[in-house]
């Protein structure tokens, strides 16, 4: 039977008869949760519409004469210091070293150009192309113009008796996904399933823990897929959007910031928060849902009084709830910024990636769609018994959906540092 000399404890007792103090109706404390899946929970509340094809389209028209500003793309002198005076061949651009096309030029359109000597007023005789323009002075005593100086339209002028001014269009584009097939498996023998265990069954709770596992799996795809169509082997993969790779593709238009914690001040924030909330136009909604890492939290936290930025007008509201989520409430000059924690931007000293992103959605202007026709769904399900043999349980939770962002100039990525 073997003896042992010396005091008998615990540490000798056989682990067949221990019970840990767990009881049998117990549960194990998981470190991950279903409940960490912010994006999901907004868009599902607020902007989840079904589509019936696996690739959702939506389709958009950015009026050019909403904002017409464009810029030099070099240099032009005038023919004299008088009103009348003439510059030719004046080169321009949409946008600053884009060496694209303006579109909207014509002639007649008045054109208000700062130098560096002053303002000076010029109307456009000539449209040689939507990359070149010569123009006559309105103004008295016009400005040299320099590479970059920025031109806004003004108005327009015609002579008295003069023809009818010249047509100009500009065209509706789409902004594309593709649906997403996430698939998460719970495959236990069926001598597990009958065996009870301290802590929950066993299959209940991977049944739970896959569950969260591909609730999870969806939140970082919403944030981080890539729209393609990939060939492996025999098979073509579609994987759809997630609101960082759809803003970083689209950076020509949308808002990307890099701001650094130690020196970013309020007038920097509110720069950049008439930059992001004028950018988008009357499409853009003046609240916008911040996701942010634990970094950006806490910065925004040191707001208040007697605290960062303490002597100027921003209204921060902490501990607000929707739907289960903790949410800060910055009010600016602007707009409104609703800031969540992500828990999927996250890292630390040593593996950062995205611990210092905070992502700006305007949830007006994105679309989460499953992909549903003729009353049957891909939203997120489960799909039961897969066995093949009848030892076993096989089930899988599975989901097809995309994320459809549009209008990219409404929504912001920003990245301290």
């Amino acid at each position: 039977m073997g003896y042992t000399s010396g005091n008998k404890d615990t540490a000798n007792l056989d682990s067949s008869r221990r019970t840990y103090n767990i009881p049998l109706w117990d549960k194990i404390e998981e470190l991950w949760t279903a409940k960490e899946v912010p994006f999901l929970v907004f868009t599902s509340k607020l902007s989840k519409i079904s589509t019936e094809d696996p690739k959702p389209t939506k389709l958009v028209h950015k009026s050019g004469w909403a904002d017409r500003r464009f810029f030099a793309a070099g240099a032009g002198t005038w023919s004299s210091q008088a009103n009348g005076a003439t510059t030719d061949n004046l080169a321009v651009e949409l946008t600053v070293a884009g060496s694209d096309n303006v579109g909207f030029l014509i002639p007649g359109l008045v054109l208000r150009i700062k130098t560096t000597g002053g303002d000076t007023v010029a109307l456009i005789d000539t449209v040689d192309s939507q990359t070149q323009i010569d123009l006559t002075s309105i103004s008295s005593s016009p400005n040299a113009i320099a590479d970059g100086d920025q031109i806004q339209v003004i108005g327009t002028a015609f002579a008295r008796g003069a023809d009818k001014a010249t047509a100009t269009y500009d065209t509706t584009t789409s902004e594309y996904s593709y649906t997403t097939i996430l698939k998460t498996v719970v495959d236990v023998t069926g001598t597990l399933r009958a065996t009870g265990t301290f802590g929950m069954n066993e299959y209940k709770r991977l049944m739970e823990d896959k569950r969260a596992e591909h609730l999870t799996d969806r939140e970082r795809n919403l944030l981080f897929g890539e729209r393609a169509a990939t060939t492996v082997g025999s098979n073509t993969v579609y994987s759809g959007y997630g609101m960082v790779s759809y803003i970083e593709a689209n950076s020509s238009n949308s808002n990307i910031f890099t701001p650094a914690y130690n020196s970013y001040s309020f007038d920097d924030f509110v720069d950049d928060m008439e930059d992001w909330y004028t950018k988008g136009g009357n499409q853009a909604s003046t609240e916008k849902l911040m996701l942010c890492g634990r970094s950006p939290i806490s910065f925004y936290s040191k707001i208040g009084d007697g605290k960062l930025w303490g002597d100027v007008t921003v209204n921060v509201q902490s501990g607000t709830n929707e739907w289960g989520i903790d949410v800060t409430t910055v009010k600016h000059p602007h707009g409104t910024n609703h800031l969540v924690h992500e828990p999927l931007f996250r890292g630390n000293s040593t593996y950062a990636f995205y611990k210092d992103y905070m992502l700006g959605v305007d949830m007006k202007n994105v679309i989460l769609s499953p992909l549903e026709s003729d009353g049957y769904s891909r939203d997120m399900h489960l799909v039961k018994n897969l066995q093949t043999t009848y030892d076993k349980i096989i089930h899988q939770y599975l989901t097809e959906e995309a994320l459809l962002p549009f209008l990219s100039e409404t929504h912001a990525l920003f990245k301290f540092a």
